[in-house]
């Protein structure tokens, strides 16, 4: 998992495609010459944990058109948590896109804390204060928060199976699954009742090249794509393509229309 410090910011590029389950196994394979499970998973049996995310936006929904509009420079805030893990941190995370580049900085509170900075009707107390003091990536994120007079949208929960390289000084694989959202009423999300049928799939294809449930794959890097990242692109013909989780989510859980047109790089995009 990508939380292993307080502060943590990260600077790469993200590639996504929505490959079929038997895509996802070939690519398996694949990867074993340059690839080793992460850390975090590599005694699980799914070889994947869990990740719920709460996002939030203006009360317009600013953020949220932006993205659709693939705007140049724009952000996503959001409050992860990882429920196998047994704890009651949250991390704070801004994801800035400008172009291709994505900055991800976060921070790291207790439960406690992180309900007390996302209630906007509430006055931080000293203890909340000095969360944002100690850590930048809290005030980045509360900063934000701030400004936009952000409230929570909606919650998305997925399975992700990672995989680190062994030849690059960065470079990670991704496979995410049982991607599901539901609409946000409330900051409490980490004791709300989230019966399964409230959820809805986002992670079914909207292109002819498949159908029904899919696998979100993200080849992840620096500034210098991996060879090997282009030979499979290429061997296996992925089609390039835009796939938003918070996008998909407001679509599906606020019935509002696709707005953004997929981009598709036919075997690379460079």
């Amino acid at each position: 998992m990508d939380h292993l410090s307080d502060f943590h910011r990260l600077e790469r590029r993200e590639f996504k495609y929505l490959i079929p389950e038997a895509t996802a196994q070939k690519l398996r394979r694949a990867i074993r010459p340059y690839c080793v499970p992460d850390a975090h998973v590599a005694d699980k049996p799914s070889r994947s944990y869990s990740i719920e995310s709460l996002y939030f936006d203006a009360r317009d929904l600013r953020l949220f058109h932006e993205n659709e509009h693939a705007s140049f420079d724009r952000i996503k805030l959001r409050a992860r948590t990882y429920p196998e893990a047994g704890s009651n941190k949250v991390y704070l995370e801004v994801k800035r896109r400008s172009g291709d580049v994505v900055e991800k900085t976060r921070g790291v509170v207790d439960e406690a804390i992180a309900l007390e900075l996302l209630d906007r009707s509430r006055v931080p107390s000293r203890a909340a204060e000095e969360a944002i003091r100690r850590d930048p990536g809290v005030e980045r994120f509360f900063t934000l928060f701030s400004i936009h007079c952000a409230e929570p949208v909606a919650i998305v929960r997925y399975d992700r199976e990672p995989y680190v390289s062994m030849v690059d000084d960065y470079a990670r694989i991704t496979f995410d699954r049982n991607i599901v959202a539901r609409d946000a009423q409330s900051i409490d999300f980490l004791r709300a009742d989230q019966g399964a049928g409230e959820f809805r799939p986002l992670d079914h294809a909207e292109h002819s090249w498949g159908a029904g449930s899919m696998v979100l794959l993200e080849l992840k890097f620096t500034q210098d794509v991996p060879i090997w990242m282009v030979d499979l692109v290429q061997n296996l013909e992925l089609l390039r393509g835009s796939f938003s989780k918070y996008g998909r989510a407001v679509r599906a859980t606020r019935g509002l229309p696709q707005e953004r047109a997929a981009r598709l790089g036919g075997l690379w995009t460079h």
